[in-house]
């Protein structure tokens, strides 16, 4: 349901009883004077080790005003990883370990606070379940292959890692998908989630035990106020919302099908099972009657040419070399056209498996005998005190 969070705690809203479990990272002067500084306290190498997952913590201090972000995995503060999936029902445990856990940071701030906090990043997501023979890093290929808007770019470098990733990303916001097995065999530093370390080994110690599931990881991050505001605002959401606001199951299950349907299906004639130029043809003059067999015979080639190895993204910088933007226009057009006689039953099944999971929205967990314990509380040292 739901990831990373970045809540914002304005000044006075929290208070430091241990100023040295800050480091300070950068600062800036102007004519001698200190204007700006940044200090951080996250968790320590000791931490790792013993399996004890913290947020991180940063105060941006600008003259007199201090602004505490707290970034953690909503997952990870229940279950150790992001793999089994939370529900509703954890928001005031998390709230509850949340405000403990910030205590021996050195850091107080109230449940009510947290509650309450500005979201400046949120992370929704969905753990999907592959069956039926299919590898989630073909999956990713395939993707790889859809008509991308110019707003939206690709994350290359991720896509080449072995096909573990694929990232369609924007200055605001980015639509992700990855191979969520393969990501928890990564070394921390090269996977796509972090803090790897404390959830790695009880869960293998499960896993490796069983043939692995193909799990696709699908997430949207939403990483500034105004991107956030205006998605929520596109889905009929308030704007500005607040911790409480956005740990719900149905606004998360709702911008990740406004994704799915705004990146992916657009381009959902590339997934369908017809992969000879007679079965394109065919269907062509099918949904078309009128059709004139020159078109029909220019959008089969077209089609031929989308599903091929590079997708209509190399197929744009093939003829970004011939082509004015013009006449890409024109292409895009035709390609349209080709959509609008795409359905999802006609599909691959993984997408049709993609499209049931958004839609029914059930928490991935792994089987009763082997479920992860979730972190025992922290003793808070500010009890009593």
């Amino acid at each position: 349901m739901l990831d990373t969070v970045i809540l914002l705690i304005r000044k006075g809203n929290y208070s430091i009883w241990k100023k040295e479990l800050f480091t300070l990272i950068s600062q800036k002067k102007k004519n001698g004077h200190v204007i700006f500084s940044k200090f951080v306290n996250n968790a320590t190498p000791e931490d790792l080790n013993l399996g004890i997952y913290k947020p991180r913590l940063t105060i941006s201090q600008r003259g007199q005003e201090a602004e505490l972000k707290i970034e953690f995995s909503a997952a990870k503060m229940v279950y150790k990883n992001n793999l089994q999936e939370i529900t509703e029902e954890h928001f005031m445990p998390i709230i509850e370990k949340l405000e403990s856990l910030i205590a021996t940071m050195g850091v107080v701030v109230s449940k009510e606070v947290l509650a309450n906090a500005e979201v400046r990043t949120f992370h929704p997501s969905k753990n999907i379940l592959i069956t039926g023979g299919y590898f989630v890093m073909d999956i990713i290929k395939e993707f790889a292959k859809i008509n991308l808007s110019e707003k939206m770019e690709f994350d290359h470098k991720d896509y080449r890692n072995n096909g573990h990733g694929l990232q369609l990303r924007a200055e605001a916001h980015a639509l992700t998908f990855y191979d969520k097995m393969l990501d928890l065999e990564k070394a921390e530093k090269r996977s796509y989630s972090t803090d790897q370390k404390i959830q790695r080994q009880s869960l293998f110690d499960f896993l490796e035990k069983k043939r692995k599931p193909e799990i696709l990881r699908m997430e949207v991050r939403l990483c500034e106020k105004r991107k956030i505001n205006s998605v929520l605002s596109k889905l009929g959401y308030m704007e500005n919302p607040t911790f409480s606001d956005i740990f719900k199951q149905e606004l998360c299950q709702r911008i990740l099908l406004d994704y799915f349907a705004t990146y992916i299906e657009p381009s959902l004639f590339i997934f369908d099972y017809e992969d000879t130029p007679q079965k394109i043809l065919k269907t062509l003059f099918k949904n078309n009657p009128k059709i004139r067999p020159s078109t029909a015979f220019e959008l089969t080639g077209l089609k031929l040419l989308c599903k091929d190895k590079g997708g209509i993204r190399d197929l744009r910088k093939l003829l970004g070399k011939r082509a004015s933007v013009r006449s890409w226009d024109r292409i895009a057009a035709k390609i349209k056209i080709l959509n609008k006689t795409a359905i999802i039953e006609n599909c691959q099944d993984y997408i049709k498996q993609i499209k049931t999971a958004l839609h029914q929205f059930m928490p991935y967990t792994l089987p009763p005998l082997a479920k992860i314990e979730p972190l025992k509380p922290y003793f808070d040292p500010m009890q009593g005190h």
